[in-house]
């Protein structure tokens, strides 16, 4: 993490989190002491990037999806609030963390975080809210979407949810995902080396082995709305080739997850909660078939 980012953190006695207000973003999850669970990028500055003033900070952030709309409220494809990195006010209190963004002016929202790490052991419970606070131009549905950034695997594992009869995923174009086998609801991934790949997949949680871990992240369902088809969860890959990284740092992956998207009157809110835990990494599919 470069110096230029304050951070927060939560503490057990044996894991930590910590957040950046700056970038508003989750910049390390880890055994205390250990190395980062996450994927972060020292150097943000010295990569090319896809939009007009956004550096790729790495970590843990909230987005609004769909992505789709990007151009509809700000006018050119940006991720809106985003570019600006306007802090984020964060407040601390034992293990729980609040994280509140800036007013996003052209959606008239803004993102809130609730961040709690357990009294013992890896476990951390993230709700994700976008609150509508003021009307605005357009009046089009929105949802939280999380997305977390790790380092690069071999192989990655996604559980399609029990509610979903057929393969459960779907390539993005325009590369093809090739190497996929499937285990029971268990799809496992192989990661290839370039080019960038990206799968959409009907499922509630997503894992890769990082370090001598294995990282779960688990969605917990939002209580109404229906998902997008193979949108509830997206995984990327960064290519080992790729310009937008700075020379020296390694590729990373992304697990995405979206709630389903609805129009918000001013004093609504659109949430969903994410689970994240540590594991060891014995037989996977097995393991997460079970949880």
């Amino acid at each position: 993490m470069t110096e230029t980012l304050s951070a927060d953190s939560l503490r057990n006695a044996d894991f930590e989190l910590a957040v950046s207000s700056r970038s508003g973003r989750i910049v390390r999850y880890a055994r205390i002491g250990g190395p980062n669970v996450l994927w972060t990028n020292p150097r943000p500055q010295e990569a090319k990037t896809p939009f007009k003033g956004w550096l790729n900070w790495g970590g843990d952030k909230v987005w609004i999806w769909p992505e789709e709309d990007w151009k509809v409220w700000t006018g050119i494809k940006q991720p809106p609030g985003d570019p600006a990195i306007e802090p984020y006010t964060v407040e601390v209190h034992g293990l729980h963390m609040r994280m509140v963004s800036p007013v996003i002016a052209e959606y008239g929202v803004r993102i809130v975080r609730e961040i709690t790490l357990a009294r013992s052991g890896p476990r951390v419970t993230l709700e994700n809210r976008i609150e509508k606070v003021a009307a605005c131009r357009f009046d089009l549905p929105v949802a939280p979407w999380i997305v977390t950034q790790l380092p690069a695997p071999r192989h990655i594992y996604a559980r399609i949810s029990s509610a979903v009869t057929g393969i459960g995923y779907q390539n993005f174009p325009p590369n093809p995902w090739d190497g996929v086998q499937s285990i029971g609801r268990v799809r496992v991934m192989e990661r290839p080396a370039s080019p960038w790949v990206k799968m959409g997949l009907d499922a509630d949680i997503l894992a890769v082995p990082v370090s001598q871990d294995l990282f779960i992240s688990r969605v917990v369902v939002p209580a109404s709305g229906v998902y997008e088809p193979y949108r509830r969860a997206q995984v990327f890959s960064d290519p080992d080739n790729s310009d937008f990284r700075p020379k020296g740092i390694g590729p990373y992956i992304e697990f995405e997850f979206t709630a389903p998207v609805t129009r918000l009157k001013p004093g609504e809110t659109n949430s969903m909660t994410v689970i994240w835990d540590l594991e060891q990494p014995r037989d996977i599919p097995a393991l997460l078939e079970s949880l």
